[in-house]
């Protein structure tokens, strides 16, 4: 049987890197302030040998200031309004790579792992979406992957009829 494969909305992906940083928000605030430290010092490296001519330290640190701001903010903001997760269920597990932010995810489970999975809604960002909702055999849920509106269920379920240890319940 050939992959399934599909990219999850991107507007659930923003909304959940956006919830992230919400719930977080010193996570983006320490990326910023570690690139910023990083930048001053290549500028204090370069400043020795004779014919090193850095620009002046006030220029250096707004730019410096300019830079990790862009860098942990604005370019992970440029980066969720692409396509930037894909779900793939083969015949050895559901694999989830994940561009999100300021770097990829790549995320695996074996089919063994997956004692239980349903399509639940999941809200995000004020919207509603359906997600593959993946459980281990005590419970805990493991992921939960959004489904593009063409993607049946019909087509997972015989997936996990195939590969999988359970059927696909279905909650509204």
């Amino acid at each position: 049987m050939k992959p399934l494969q599909w990219h999850e909305p991107a507007a659930y992906r923003r909304a959940k890197h956006y919830a992230l940083e919400r719930s977080n928000p010193w996570r983006s605030a320490g990326f910023a302030g570690v690139a910023f430290l990083v930048m001053l010092a290549l500028r204090a490296m370069a400043q020795h040998g004779p014919d090193a001519h850095p620009p002046p330290w006030p220029q250096s640190v707004a730019v410096a200031a300019v830079l990790a701001l862009v860098v942990a903010y604005a370019l992970p903001a440029l980066a969720l309004l692409l396509p930037g997760s894909i779900v793939i269920l083969s015949e050895k597990g559901v694999n989830n790579n994940v561009m999100a932010g300021r770097g990829w995810s790549i995320r695996f489970w074996a089919w063994d792992k997956i004692a239980r999975a349903a399509i639940e809604p999941d809200t995000a960002g004020g919207r509603t979406y359906r997600t593959l909702a993946l459980y281990d055999a005590g419970g805990g849920r493991l992921a939960a992957l959004a489904i593009p509106d063409r993607l049946d269920a019909a087509e997972i379920d015989a997936f996990l009829s195939r590969y999988g240890n359970a059927r696909l319940e279905v909650r509204r």
